[in-house]
């Protein structure tokens, strides 16, 4: 079990919910859960403000760079 189904878990929340809030279907998210890396971007976004936790600091398997526009 990976970093973000933990979290689902400790938020009380169903996968079917989850998924439903993704808009993708439960066996889609099983798959995705189990490849982090495969979340698309508004995925990843919306996981983050779904489970209240810092993009960054859940498990995507990528890397996330902060730049500074000026």
């Amino acid at each position: 079990m990976n970093d973000i189904e933990v979290t689902i878990k400790k938020k009380g929340l169903k996968k079917k919910y989850v998924a439903s809030y993704l808009g993708i279907r439960p066996e889609t998210l099983s798959r995705k859960l189990k490849n982090p890396e495969t979340f698309s971007a508004i995925q990843m976004a919306a996981l983050s403000r779904l489970l209240e936790k810092d993009i960054s600091k859940l498990d995507f398997h990528v890397i996330f760079l902060k730049m500074n526009l000026n």
